[in-house]
Order: structure tokens, then C-alpha cells, then sequence
């Protein structure tokens, strides 16, 4: 008997596959590749959970099994075969909503802990400060 997974998959809002596949991803319906699946580069793709799936998304969030030749990385599988069993639609909302939960939370969690709480505001401004640099090229912008 295979062994299949459960998980998430990200996909653009068409529900189309990424990286020039193009292929629509129907409910119910299996996607396959032929050849050994390799992670980032090759397979179709998904996380255990939504929190890690989110690092590889897009908008629309569906609940796929996967199964065949399988890789395992440290957030994400890749597999040869892969079944939506559920589309969630657009969640941009409900991502915007936990990002905000999760700030609340360490902000609370900060303020718990003050003598931590200095630090990781800095670090929390320092991330934005690198990745918007990173969009506009620029160093202190």
C-alpha cells in the first residue's frame, strides 16, 4: 500500500500549477510528473502545516494528499503525485489577520518580558528595514 501525506499547497488564485506547468488543479482530480521529484526544483509540492506552507505562498490554500517517489525537507515534501481534497480560496485576508494575531501575542509576550523587549523590537525593525531594502535596492532608505 502507498503511503500518501496530507498537507498544504499554495497556488496563484487561477488555481493554476507555478514554474511554467500551468496546469489547473481540480478538486478531486490527480496531478503527476514523471521523474525523480527534487525539492524547490522538480515535483509538486506541500507543507505538514498552513505556518510553513505560508513560506512558499501564494493566495489560494488547498489541502492536498501526496504520495509516490517522495522527498521530505525540513517544511515542505515533493512528491510525484499530489490530490486537492479541499480548496480553502483566497485566504489574503485570513493571512493578514494571523500576521496581526501573531504580533499581538508578541507584543504581550514582550511585555512579559521586559528586559527582552527592547531587543526584539530592534530585531523586528531590522527585518523590515532588510527586506525593504532588498525591494528597492537601496541600503538606508
Amino acid at each position: 500500500m502507498t503511503k500518501k501525506y496530507v498537507g498544504f499547497h499554495f497556488s496563484n488564485l487561477a488555481g493554476t500549477l507555478a514554474n511554467g506547468d500551468g496546469r489547473k488543479i481540480v478538486l478531486g482530480e490527480t496531478l503527476s510528473v514523471e521523474g525523480s521529484p527534487e525539492l524547490c526544483s522538480f515535483g509538486l509540492h506541500w507543507s505538514e502545516q498552513v505556518r510553513q506552507a505560508l513560506k512558499y505562498g501564494n493566495a489560494r490554500l488547498w489541502l492536498v494528499e501526496g504520495w509516490g517517489d517522495v522527498q521530505r525537507g525540513d517544511d515542505k515534501y515533493c512528491g510525484t503525485h499530489r490530490k486537492a481534497i479541499k480548496d480553502y480560496g483566497n485566504i489574503l485576508p485570513l493571512i493578514v489577520e494571523y500576521a496581526f494575531w501573531c504580533s499581538e501575542r508578541a507584543a504581550e509576550y514582550a511585555a512579559k518580558y521586559a528586559e527582552y523587549a527592547a531587543a526584539e523590537r530592534k530585531a523586528q525593525e531590522q527585518w523590515w528595514h532588510d527586506r525593504l531594502s532588498q525591494l528597492t535596492g537601496h541600503g538606508n532608505d
